[in-house]
């Protein structure tokens, strides 16, 4: 079966390829772009942003997602699976290369490919990557490093030093650190530390942020793991469009131009778990980005702006039985209103009532309880929710939560007519490195 699978992608990947030699020539033979921001949104689709612009914007009103004139879609199996992971969809983004899934820019014959970041130390413009989560994710890795797991974090954070990277802001501490401090690190190495003696200034709280000028490389992290979902967010707690805000800021005083990486994180996390309301939070957090960049792109038109979502999560869609008041009382995400429950689930039908303001039928309870203790856990609570809703999902208990449709590629700015149309993410890939001045 995989050799039918492979087999298939590759006569595929031809097509595709044909399809978008003729634009790629094109584009070789432009000015590269001064300023280019990248936006990763694993999990985003059209069909849970339909959900977001109905309960943020009406079912007749917008986002500013919406109004984005060049749209295209784009394929993202990786090289060994219907299915592609962030690694994989990533490494096919930063290099214009298919691998494996859980490869970071390294084909499956073990060749390491140079990746985007790698290639920018060639050219005199700024770099930073933004993100509500760990900088050694599987979206952001591939931009920056090599390894053939993505679970090789080690490696992974050793990369990221080397491609002398101006802004750096991120959750994930424990990334840096090793195990005796708290960290994951199987070494003894102190990124905070080793990154303080590389010439960076370390940031770790809000305040700190705002009153910080670009005089100097910056690493700023701010949570252990992730930064709270902006559902749960505090106000002393940072945001992604916060960050993005203030690199922005600095970034625009780039004479040279600059090339800007952004990661929504949480969206994934939320999609997985089912969980409507926080992720319609998540993607109006995009919206607010996408508004912010419309804003710097008319101040500096020769700025380039694209949201790329390497794989639909959760198959969340609104159903001809949709009813989006069940969700009005829920001001929690289903991580947080889960957590009140007890191991034994006997306080489920308190907690969900108290929270989300349904009560549970006996059915109900007791789908809940036999969950408890079980990975799907809260995919189950959320799809009891989604069902009273007329929301669809994929089966709580599926291995795999992610699918293979074709996601959308928003595109604005200079140059953002290429991506219009049917490409691979390959192609995608290929257009951003020329449009960077990278052949």
């Amino acid at each position: 079966m995989k050799k039918l699978i492979i087999c298939f992608i590759v006569i595929y990947s031809f097509v595709i390829f044909a399809i978008d030699t003729e634009i790629e020539n094109k584009v070789s033979t432009i000015t590269p772009v001064k300023n280019i921001i990248v936006l990763l949104a694993d999990g985003l689709s059209l069909n849970n942003k339909t959900i977001a612009r109905i309960f943020k914007a009406g079912p007749y009103g917008s986002l500013n997602i919406d109004k984005i004139d060049n749209t295209g879609y784009m394929t993202n199996h990786s090289a060994d699976f219907w299915v592609s992971d962030s690694a994989a969809n990533s490494t096919a983004l930063s290099t214009g290369f298919k691998t494996d899934n859980g490869k970071v820019s390294v084909l499956p014959n073990g060749k390491v490919k140079s990746n985007l970041f790698e290639r920018m130390g060639v050219i005199d413009r700024k770099t930073a990557i933004v993100t509500d989560g760990r900088i050694s994710s599987e979206a952001l890795a591939p931009f920056y490093s090599h390894a053939d797991s993505s679970e090789d974090i080690n490696n992974i954070i050793d990369f990221l030093f080397k491609r002398n990277i101006d802004i750096i802001m991120c959750g994930g501490e424990r990334v840096f650190i090793p195990q005796a401090e708290g960290g994951v690190r199987t070494d003894q190495k102190n990124y905070i530390e080793e990154a303080q003696r590389l010439g960076y200034r370390f940031i770790n709280s809000k305040d700190g942020l705002r009153n910080f000028s670009f005089s100097e490389k910056m690493l700023g992290v701010f949570a252990e793991e992730n930064l709270p979902y902006e559902i749960d967010r505090k106000d002393s707690n940072i945001s992604l469009s916060e960050m993005v805000k203030k690199s922005l800021d600095m970034l625009a005083e780039s004479k040279n131009g600059f090339f800007l990486l952004i990661e929504n994180s949480n969206l994934y996390r939320t999609l997985d778990d089912f969980d409507v309301k926080s992720s319609v939070e998540e993607i109006a957090q995009i919206d607010r980005i996408t508004g912010m960049v419309e804003e710097f792109i008319k101040k500096d038109e020769n700025t380039l702006f694209l949201i790329l979502s390497g794989f639909d999560c959760g198959g969340l869609y609104v159903t001809a039985d949709f009813n989006p008041i069940v969700f009005d009382t829920l001001k929690v995400s289903i991580l947080d209103m889960t957590s009140k429950i007890n191991s034994a689930g006997t306080n489920a039908e308190e907690i969900v009532a108290v929270y989300s303001g349904v009560n549970l039928s006996k059915s109900e309870y007791n789908l809940v309880q036999s969950s408890m203790n079980t990975k799907h856990f809260r995919r189950t609570v959320s799809n009891v929710l989604c069902k009273r809703a007329g929301i669809n999902t994929l089966s709580p208990e599926m291995y795999n939560r992610r699918t293979s449709t074709v996601t959308p590629v928003w595109a604005m700015g200079k140059h953002s007519e290429f991506f219009r149309g049917f490409h691979d993410n390959t192609d995608i890939g290929s257009i951003i490195l020329k449009l960077s001045g990278i052949n």
